[in-house]
């Protein structure tokens, strides 16, 4: 099949779910493009993290490295987190005579356009949703949802389409009133291939950083801005945490950014704790990150990077959101801390070294890899979600043509 995606923000050396996704689906065969925008109207807290210099030549490695063609097109604007295609987009997607068009974000502008407009482009469209319902809190919510359920819901509806939910959260049923039949779950996962436990990569890793074997590596990769706990982490791990017998080591990768990054800033180069500090790293180099850690923290919203870590064989520290939540309860390798608490973050980490200083020390087997990598394997090795969208997407496809016969045939 010609698949063609649609996405606002792509970044060829990201680790979003394109990034993952597109590539597998070439590898299954299918001809697959992202068209997406260009960088120069976005705003700097995207575009800054990944940059935007030599842009065209990652684009070019990323299509000779995974099979997948890259399109960008003009952004007329960025408003409140939704970019603006030129309407060039929906002539290129015509010419392009796509067997299916996938348009990522339901309610994105574009998105949206793609969904009203699919009668132009004699293919059918579905879409997805990565929003819950703890995640929206800008202030005119209520009216966008009324707004999307007027307009749009009912075009959904009648043409069928499906809306893919990334998370199983029921926020698009619920808030948009879309058909939970129309709404399959298909969540997110790791890619095997590269996120996995590598002991020479641990060893040659802690040499290069200075990390002797006896350390344990704390492990934090994302943004640090308020939205991913940037300021919390920073407060929480300020003054010394002592574990008996154990000498800690925080492993910090990402920029930081957002409104209180001075403060972040300056209560990280203040810490009494043992900190190594790193800048953004491109997706294809966070393995060897992880390898080298021995527990991963999420002071604040998981990211995909949740499933990667646990790929890698490490138990988790995230706070006690409902996803998180859910999680622990699925995984022995997953715990939680209460939101916004500094001590109980503080303590729960000491309970998990702890944890994993006595199978240090008892010679055990290492309990916590082998749980994660369970779970992984069994429920989210991305091969596993990378056939469940294929077969999405050929049902669209394969639906669609039999519409078609059907109309031909009366």
């Amino acid at each position: 099949m010609k698949i063609l995606m649609i996405e606002d923000f792509f970044h060829p050396q990201a680790g979003y779910q394109l990034n993952v996704l597109a590539p597998y689906l070439v590898k299954y065969g299918h001809e697959v493009t992202i068209m997406c925008g260009e960088m120069d109207r976005f705003p700097d807290y995207l575009t800054g993290f990944f940059g935007k210099d030599g842009l065209s030549d990652k684009d070019r490695s990323f299509t000779e490295e995974t099979g997948v063609k890259i399109i960008r097109i003009p952004v007329q604007k960025y408003i409140s987190g939704r970019a603006i295609f030129d309407k060039i987009v929906f002539e290129k997607a015509k010419e392009m005579t796509p067997d299916v068009i996938y348009a990522h974000g339901n309610d994105s502008y574009n998105g949206m356009q793609f969904l009203l407009k699919q009668k132009m482009f004699n293919c059918p469209v579905l879409s997805d949703s990565h929003m819950v319902d703890m995640a929206s809190t800008n202030k005119f919510a209520s009216v966008y949802r009324a707004i999307y359920r007027l307009f749009v819901t009912p075009v959904i509806k009648k043409n069928k389409n499906i809306i893919i939910r990334t998370v199983d959260d029921p926020f698009i049923i619920k808030s948009y009133g879309i058909p939970k039949e129309q709404a399959p779950v298909v969540g997110f996962g790791s890619d095997t291939r590269k996120f996995h436990p590598d002991k020479s990569v641990k060893a040659e890793m802690r040499r290069e950083l200075g990390i002797s074997d006896d350390e344990i590596v704390v492990v934090y990769a994302g943004k640090l801005d308020e939205f991913k706990g940037g300021l919390f982490l920073a407060e929480s791990i300020h003054d010394k945490i002592e574990i008996q017998g154990a000498k800690l080591r925080f492993l910090l990768i990402g920029n930081i950014s957002g409104d209180k990054a001075k403060e972040t800033g300056e209560l990280l180069d203040q810490s009494e704790n043992n900190l190594l500090m790193y800048p953004t790293q491109v997706y294809s180099d966070l393995p060897k990150w992880f390898q080298t850690a021995d527990v991963a923290i999420f002071p604040k919203q998981c990211s995909l990077t949740y499933y990667d870590v646990l790929a890698c064989g490490l138990p988790v520290l995230v706070e006690d959101n409902p996803i998180g939540e859910q999680r622990a309860k699925e995984c022995g390798a997953t715990f939680t801390f209460k939101s916004g608490n500094k001590d109980n973050f503080r303590n729960k980490l000491i309970e998990i070294v702890n944890a994993i200083m006595m199978e240090k020390e008892n010679n055990e087997k290492h309990r916590f890899e082998d749980i994660a990598l369970d779970y992984i394997l069994k429920n989210y090795n991305y091969e596993k979600q990378a056939r469940e969208y294929e077969k999405i997407i050929t049902d669209v496809f394969n639906q669609n043509n039999d519409n078609k016969l059907k109309i031909t045939e009366r």
